[in-house]
């Protein structure tokens, strides 16, 4: 099998040979959009044409489930990267989407949903009906808040103890607030598979009573017919013909018939079918041909087929049933039609059908062609309701030609004369790009307004994936709304275990429009150390404001070594996986180890990244879109330079008691200017000065800026300082991309009088003062000598009187 890859993958899907499945035998064609011939005619066997549960029973699709350790995630989707950004996603008039789905098993693989609202006084409540392909069972959800919370699952029970599945749900409501809910029940053991059409009551939509409308049939050994099956049923409720304020309640299918004429030449007649029940359920009518018989051959259906019917009730009581007929060119060959008939007598009898639309191409089997990413060939099957106003409105998928490059779109036709002349098709989608279109699906309003949902691919840029997007028309049909998107993420098929289910559906009640679908936006989701893939859930919405994503950074990172970043998100789509990227680069959760990163319930997420790069810098970090690729939200993330600030002070070395000493410190950034253009700041923190003493004074005051990054700081000396005297300066540099600091000292000696002449002498005058003062000593000598030879006369002596000495 050739494994298809997104465009911009980092690494094939390896795991699409789990989550990809072969749908038919036609060539695999990746890129079938660009098909502009059908050369190739795929051989398709009659059950092909079975209801989409059914076909996926079949075919176990359900087996394509799959659970991943953290290396197998890792190895197999850890290094895929997300497509390219999509155009402009249109603005949405619907809130966040909400899960509807509960846990009905650990896999909970539900599609083909259906849902019916009642809006009685003090009676509000909504009712979702799905198959859960997991268990094999029908499924029902309430909710009585328009939709945010829904109940536990409650499954309905088959119709015979030997029953293997169900399939097809459907539902409605009457006026006096009782729900219906039609499924088929099959039993697929004894090697051909046979069925009840059941339709189960409920005032509460949790406790259900089964009715059986239709019994399977059974055929001896001689009978040329080998099997039958209903399929493909669908339910309506409105009023009764004859009694206009009691509701009937109807409901079409296909009967296939299987017979043999000859052993080696078996043959299927399909045919559409309709009974009914006047008394609430209880009890139903004999089965009535709404269409002709349809012959194909059972190997490959080249036969025309008839199917996918709908039933819809007029105000007046008329009934009207659609349906898709292949014509005689066959089974997804060439043109067919959308065909009405109607019943004026309650379904007992019909009119001849007409043909309400042609679709001068049908449409593929699979969205890309024979073999990926999901069947959606029954996008051609009307989906009908009729306005209070009486007019008639169908919406269907139909290729454009039978040439067109454009894979599918959704028109629709509307009738004012109850279904005997119809308008143009008028395309619905406002896109035209070679994407497609599918699953239409219409609800009229009491102002006569028409609402209608389809599945759309547009914002895949790879053209696998798809949304649900929503208009309006009015004016009878003529005048289209523009398209909004219901989703907030869409879904990858890739991930989906290849199968979506037949149909979207929709319920409008008072002024409010409930679209549900099948949504893959779980199919990659962790549980504990693994990675489930495969999930399909529903999902619902409503008219309303939608949150609006939120991301912020919790720390910065510092340059020069990796470290986790922690982030954090609110306002996402709930329960999805985005891709997050810092600069553009897809980066690893650190949770989950794979590139996914996860919301919950309530659309938070937290998580941690390992930012790509170690350098410093302003780097942008934003949560994508895994499918579109469109940004959600960003923020920034600073890689701060933590290198050391260079703290340089200069002044004097040497001072004189009572000197005023200044000291200039200049701040030098690691980073260069490269920091200051994003709001650095420069601090001094601290400035202590350190006396000879050893006791320290806080000079943090005195510190003056001068420049941006240069300060003085000043200091008088006391009239009795001697020693050295050291300032010490640490300081700071903060701003988004730098986040460092650093210490600085400088030492000024101070010196006594004492100090001072012995400064001197050491000096270049050393000299000098010495022979100074060996002069002066030698002058104070020859003194000593003068004064000691001059005699001492005696103070008794009289004058001229001689001398006396005394003998020696």
């Amino acid at each position: 099998m050739t494994l298809l890859t997104r465009k911009g993958f980092g690494a094939p899907l390896l795991f699409l040979t789990i989550a990809t499945v072969v749908i038919s035998a036609g060539p695999s064609v990746p890129t079938g959009h660009a098909m502009t011939t059908q050369t190739i005619t795929p051989v398709h066997p009659w059950t092909d044409a079975l209801s989409g549960s059914v076909w996926a029973k079949l075919n176990r699709l359900a087996d394509n489930r799959t659970i991943l350790d953290s290396a197998q995630a890792q190895a197999m989707i850890g290094s895929v990267a997300a497509s390219p950004a999509s155009t402009q996603d249109p603005p949405s008039l619907f809130t966040n989407n909400f899960r509807v789905t509960g846990n009905s098993s650990l896999f909970p693989l539900e599609d083909e949903p259906s849902i019916a609202v009642r809006n009685q006084t003090s009676q509000f409540l909504m009712v979702v009906a799905a198959n859960s392909l997991s268990t094999g069972q029908m499924v029902a959800y309430v909710s009585a808040d328009q939709g945010t919370d829904w109940s536990a699952p409650s499954f309905l029970a088959l119709s015979r103890g030997n029953d293997t599945f169900g399939s097809d749900p459907s539902l409605g409501v009457d006026r006096t607030g009782t729900f219906y809910y039609s499924f088929l029940s099959l039993e697929s053991t004894s090697g051909n598979m046979s069925d009840d059409l059941v339709v189960a009551t409920s005032t509460d939509g949790v406790h259900w009573t089964n009715h059986v409308a239709v019994q399977r049939k059974t055929f001896t050994g001689t009978s040329t017919i080998t099997s039958e099956l209903y399929d493909k049923e669908y339910l309506a409720v409105g009023p009764n013909k004859n009694s206009p304020s009691l509701d009937n309640v109807y409901v079409t299918y296909t009967d296939f018939t299987e017979f043999c004429p000859l052993p080696s030449s078996c043959k299927v007649n399909s045919t559409v079918m309709q009974v009914h029940s006047t008394n609430s359920g209880i009890t139903w009518s004999s089965p009535v041909a709404a269409s002709p018989a349809a012959t194909s051959p059972a190997s490959s259906m080249t036969g025309r087929v008839i199917t996918g019917s709908m039933p819809a009730v007029a105000s007046n009581g008329n009934l009207y049933v659609a349906y898709f007929d292949t014509g005689t060119n066959g089974f997804l060959n060439a043109s067919a039609s959308i065909m009405i008939t109607r019943s004026i007598n309650g379904g007992t009898s019909f009119l001849p059908p007409m043909v309400a639309a042609p679709i001068p191409q049908q449409l593929t089997f699979a969205s890309q062609g024979g073999s990926c990413c999901f069947r959606w060939w029954s996008s051609m099957f009307p989906s009908m309701d009729v306005a209070p106003d009486g007019t008639i409105y169908i919406a269907y998928g139909a290729r454009q030609a039978k040439y067109s490059a454009d894979p599918a779109d959704i028109y629709l036709v509307a009738s004012l004369d109850g279904g005997t002349t119809w308008s143009q098709p008028t395309m619905i989608n406002d896109n035209s790009s070679q994407n497609g279109h599918f699953f239409a699906w219409l609800k009229a309003s009491s102002d006569n307004v028409v609402h209608i949902i389809w599945g759309d691919q547009r914002l895949d840029p790879v053209g696998l994936g798809y949304d649900i997007f929503y208009a309006t028309a009015t004016n009878h049909g003529t005048t289209i709304s523009p398209n909004s998107r219901v989703t907030d993420v869409g879904t990858d098929p890739l991930f989906t275990i290849g199968f979506i289910g037949d149909y979207f559906n929709l319920a409008v009640s008072g002024n409010q429009t409930y679209p549900v679908w099948t949504d893959g936006r779980r199919a990659v989701r962790p549980v504990g150390r693994e990675i489930l893939t495969g999930e399909t859930d529903i999902f619902t919405a409503r008219l309303g404001p939608r949150d609006t994503p939120s991301i912020a950074i919790q720390g910065t990172g510092n340059a020069g070594y990796q470290q986790p970043v922690t982030i954090t998100a609110t306002g996402l789509p709930r329960e999805a996986f985005f891709v997050a990227k810092i600069s553009g680069i897809p980066v690893i959760s650190q949770t989950h180890l794979v590139t996914f990163f996860f919301s919950t319930r309530s659309g938070n997420l937290t998580d941690a990244i390992l930012p790509t790069s170690n350098y410093y810098g302003a780097y942008s970090i934003g949560l994508d879109e895994w499918l579109s690729g469109a940004p959600l939200s960003s923020a920034t993330l600073y890689v701060v330079d933590s290198r050391s600030l260079e703290v340089s002070i200069s002044g004097p070395t040497t001072a004189s008691p009572s000197d005023n000493i200044t000291w200039t410190v200049q701040l030098i950034s690691a980073t260069g200017s490269a920091s200051q253009g994003l709001g650095s700041t420069f601090t001094i923190n601290k400035a202590l000065l350190t006396t000879p003493g050893g006791s320290v004074q806080d000079l943090t005051s005195s510190a003056r800026p001068s420049g941006q990054t240069s300060y003085s700081i000043s200091f008088k000396l006391p009239s009795n300082a001697a020693g050295s005297y050291t300032l010490l300066v640490n300081a700071s540099e903060t701003g988004a991309l730098v986040r460092s600091s650093g210490t600085g000292t400088a030492t000024v000696t101070v010196n006594s009088q004492v100090q001072s002449i012995a400064n001197l002498a050491s000096s270049g005058q050393t000299y000098t003062i010495i022979v100074g003062i060996i002069a002066a000593t030698s002058v104070a000598l020859q003194v000593i000598q003068l004064t000691r030879r001059r005699p001492n006369p005696s103070a008794t002596t009289p004058p001229n009187s001689p001398t006396t000495s005394t003998p020696s």
